[in-house]
This record gives C-alpha cells, sequence and structure tokens, in this order.
C-alpha cells in the first residue's frame, strides 16, 4: 500500500503518474491535501496544483470526483477604495451530485491615487487568499443551477499609504494575517461537460481594538474582500 503523506513533493508526482485504478480520483484529492497544506506559500501551491492536474489528467475531469477551475473577478476591498481585477484557482471534489469541497486561492492587487487642492492620498494593496469551502448546488439537474457556499479562509493583507494635507504628511504600512468566515454563492450553466459559474465571494466579518480606556477604538469590516465574476470549472 502506497503512504501517501511520506516523502517528497516529486516523489508523490511520480507516483501519481504512475497511478491507474478505479480510485485515481480519491488518489489525487489525497495528494492535493498533502502539497496544499504542508509548509507556507499557499497561493503558489494552488497554481501549481491547478496546472498539474491538468497536466496529467485533463481528458478525465468529466469522469472524475476531482474538478479544477480558473476565475477572474472584479474585486474590492471593505471601502472600495481598491478596486479591480483579482485571479482565482483551485479545485472541487465531488461529494455527491448536490454536495461539493473544493480549495482555492485568490489574488488581489490593487492602487489608487487621489489629488485634489490641498490633499493628495496614494495607496497599494494586494491580498492573498487560501480558502476551503464545502458547498450545496440547489437544482436537481446536472452541474446548473443555484449552489451556496461556506468555509473559512487565510487572508494576506499587506497595504502601504500616505496622505498629504494642510495639517502635514501621514504614512502607513499595513501588514495583516486572519484567519476568516468565507461564503460563495451563484448560478452554474453546463458548458459542454464543463460548467460557468457567475458568482459572488466574499471573506469576513473582521473586527479589531486598539487602546483602552478612553482611547480605546473599534473597528470592523463586514467584509474584508467581496468580488464578482466568472469560474470556469473543467
Amino acid at each position: 500500500m502506497v503512504n501517501y503523506f511520506k516523502g517528497p513533493y516529486w516523489n508523490c508526482i511520480k507516483i501519481y503518474k504512475n497511478h491507474s485504478g478505479p480510485s485515481s480520483s480519491e488518489f489525487r484529492f489525497l495528494v492535493v491535501m498533502r502539497i496544499l497544506f504542508t509548509g507556507k506559500r499557499f497561493i503558489m501551491r494552488f497554481i501549481f496544483l491547478t496546472t498539474f492536474s491538468a497536466l496529467f489528467s485533463f481528458t478525465s475531469f468529466s469522469q472524475s470526483r476531482l474538478h479544477p477551475f480558473v476565475g477572474v473577478h472584479l474585486s474590492m476591498n471593505a471601502d472600495a477604495a481598491y478596486t479591480g481585477l483579482s485571479g482565482m484557482a483551485g479545485i472541487d471534489y465531488s461529494l455527491s451530485r448536490q454536495w461539493t469541497a473544493g480549495v482555492y486561492g485568490q489574488y488581489f492587487k490593487d492602487r489608487f491615487k487621489l489629488n485634489v487642492p490641498d490633499l493628495y492620498r496614494e495607496g497599494k494593496l494586494t491580498m492573498k487568499t487560501a480558502a476551503t469551502l464545502v458547498q450545496k448546488r440547489f437544482s436537481k439537474k446536472d452541474n446548473t443551477g443555484f449552489f451556496l457556499g461556506a468555509g473559512l479562509a487565510y487572508q494576506r493583507r499587506v497595504e502601504d499609504y500616505r496622505e498629504s494635507n494642510m495639517v502635514g504628511t501621514f504614512t502607513d504600512s499595513i501588514h495583516q494575517s486572519h484567519i476568516l468566515p468565507a461564503i460563495r454563492l451563484g448560478y452554474g450553466f453546463n458548458l459542454r461537460q464543463r460548467i460557468l459559474t457567475v458568482e459572488l465571494n466574499g471573506t469576513g466579518p473582521y473586527a479589531e481594538s486598539t487602546g483602552s480606556g478612553n482611547t480605546r477604538s473599534d473597528y470592523m469590516e463586514i467584509l474584508t474582500q467581496l468580488s464578482f465574476g466568472l469560474r470556469f470549472i473543467f
């Protein structure tokens, strides 16, 4: 019996490439979990996994329980100061006709400038998200209909901000990592044995408090990131 959870990643890949049999989809899922949740750099692992699965098993996805996907979304942060395109990649695993479990990585980067009399503002934001979701499709038809998913996300946020006004100049640099709730809702369309979804993805809420007593400050974001866009599932 192969021990799926020992040995370097390239050994897993070699075993995977030579593996065949009725349980190949379950084997792929175990390899995914091994590569994804061991070590750091989660976002890069999502991209690797999607490319890896497509190279070795693209023709079998229509019969497999394992379905990689890519997506593009219009994303924004909590106050919509940063708004732009984000990229997504991940893998869904079919638990039944209506239930799936999946993982995805999303990368969002944007900047803004505001220059008016007596006020100048500029900022740069990078958000990296790795999430796992359990999702239910409400339609009885295969690959179509409304769906709703929920889970947890690890989100890394890096922001540099600068403001100049009549009083002076203020700069701030934020480096934060959080575990947050994650949601997804949308509608799926059958597209020649593949699935095209129109969907909303969100992470949050997030709250923090600084200071104490009279200097205490409470801050809350209902959604740290909101994304609307398309996903193509193989």
